[in-house]
């Protein structure tokens, strides 16, 4: 062993290694024994245990005896005495040493302490059997060649290497199965959130469907309303006017009757009863035939009772029910005034965008007001730069089809996609519509399923239609949905009517 506790400083040096009986010379040499032993008492010198004694096993590059003597004078001071009962030549003295030290492990019983650290082990205790198999164990380990030793070295570290890349690769691979376990965790987490999203915008669509059905119920009521008011106020106006021709006619036939009253026709019976008492006998019965009698007779039918009935036909009730069904529900000019009034609304409140979307649709759809698709897009658009996203999106089908404005591919995907990537499920139908028909994108069937399967599984009914024949709705193209009604493209009224642009 080197004499500073270094045990690798002669690995691969040619030298000895030795044995060496130890001798306790004081009881200072005596408690150095017993200081450096573990778990062990001695009851004499050179014993720790019955039957054993104790010896040194160590290297050197030069031979066991010189190191004993070394040792006895520099190291142990008279403490201890040495003396080299063997040594065994070596290529590799220091590793010699150590596998020594590895197979005799069990003997070993001594410390080597250096600033109060045990640095070593030097001192075995043998039996005297053990210190016959210690000997052929030396001796063996001893002639190990250099290059055997360093192969066996190399061996022995490539199997400690492969143990090292097995172990590597089990971590490795647990640490694979951990990472797969959690990406499987983690799409299992991704998955429930998916199935939890789509479930809320199914619901929203659901609330949002039924909130449109009532809006849609509460617009009509109100224009039922508004009709049934209009028409009450125009039989108002029926009914005044017939009254009016009641009154005038009963003043009329009432002027009549109280004329007959007062004015009565002049008979003649009068001047026939003033010359009946002077006629003579003979001349009276010769004028009997034309006796006052008659002409009073002829008059009786002139009575004011005669006229009444010929007036029955012209009753109020004929009257009302020839004029009620051509009575407008509103006049053109209480129309242009409604519609005056609407646009006044929707110019002073600029940035309601909710209120330009509902008039909006009110023109295109013709309800409550004359259908006028340029208005429809004005203020679609309007709505749209707003950030209304029905807005946005019915006003890429109208750039699209032409309706109240000129054809505007790029305005109508710009539009489009705006509304689609709100989540908006009519624009994902309508970006179907454009991959499939080739206008405003390149033509990509791929693409246009993908979207028509989005549309589908959020409700769209248009995308499940389509998607269950596989073949275009009106036998020639795709027939795009504006807020929920899917206009008749190639004969809607708006694109007559707006044929000049």
């Amino acid at each position: 062993m080197a004499q500073d506790g270094n045990y690798d400083e002669n690995d691969g040096s040619k030298g000895v290694v030795y044995i060496s009986s130890v001798e306790c010379l004081s009881e200072e040499g005596k408690d150095f024994l017993s200081g450096a032993s573990i778990e062990t008492s001695f009851n004499n010198p050179c014993k720790w245990l019955d039957g054993t004694k104790v010896y040194k096993i160590g290297q050197s590059k030069i031979s066991g005896e010189k190191r004993a003597d070394f040792d006895n004078r520099l190291k142990y001071k008279g403490r201890l005495h040495l003396e080299c009962i063997h040594n065994w030549k070596s290529e590799d003295c220091g590793r010699a040493e150590k596998a020594v030290f590895e197979e005799l492990h069990e003997f070993r019983r001594g410390h080597f302490f250096k600033d109060d650290k045990i640095v070593g082990y030097e001192f075995f205790e043998f039996t005297d059997d053990d210190l016959q198999a210690a000997k052929k164990i030396i001796k063996k380990e001893a002639a190990v060649t250099l290059k055997e030793r360093l192969a066996e070295i190399e061996r022995l570290a490539e199997i400690e290497r492969l143990a090292e890349i097995e172990r590597l690769a089990e971590i490795e691979r647990l640490a694979e199965i951990e990472r797969l376990a959690e990406i499987e965790r983690l799409a299992e987490i991704e998955r429930l959130a998916e199935i939890e999203r789509l479930a809320e915008i199914e619901r929203l669509a659901e609330i949002e469907r039924l909130a449109e059905i009532e809006r849609l119920a509460e617009i009509e009521r109100l224009a039922e309303i508004e009709r049934l008011a209009a028409a009450k106020v125009a039989s108002d106006k029926e009914t005044k006017k017939l009254w009016w021709i009641i009154a005038i006619m009963a003043a009329f036939f009432f002027a009549i009757f109280m004329y007959d009253a007062l004015y009565p026709p002049v008979t003649p019976v009068v001047p026939a009863q003033t010359y009946q008492p002077v006629t003579p006998v003979a001349p009276a019965q010769t004028y009997q035939p034309i006796t006052p009698a008659v002409p009073a007779q002829t008059y009786q039918p002139v009575t004011p009772v005669a006229p009444a009935p010929t007036y029955q036909p012209v009753t109020p009730a004929v009257p009302a029910q020839t004029y009620q069904p051509v009575t407008p529900v509103m006049s053109p000019q209480e129309l242009a005034a409604k519609q005056e009034a609407q646009k006044i609304l929707i110019d002073a409140t600029p940035s309601d965008a909710e209120a330009q979307y509902r008039l909006g649709m009110q023109y295109y759809d013709g309800i409550s007001v004359e259908q006028n698709c340029e208005e429809a897009a004005r203020l679609l658009l309007l709505s749209a730069k707003q950030g209304n996203v029905d807005a946005q999106s019915n006003i890429g089908v109208l750039y699209y089809t032409g309706q109240g404005l000129k054809v505007d591919n790029k305005q109508a995907l710009f539009w489009t996609r705006n509304a689609v990537e709100q989540g908006h499920i009519g624009a994902q139908n309508n970006l179907g519509v454009f991959f499939y028909e080739g206008k405003a994108l390149p033509k990509n069937d791929s693409k246009a399923f993908y979207w028509f399967n989005e549309a589908a599984a959020l409700g769209n009914t248009q995308s499940k239609a389509f998607l269950s024949s596989f073949e275009p709705t009106d036998g020639s193209r795709i027939v795009i949905k504006i807020d929920g009604v899917a206009p008749a493209l190639p004969n809607d009224t708006c694109i007559k009517s707006n044929s000049k642009n």
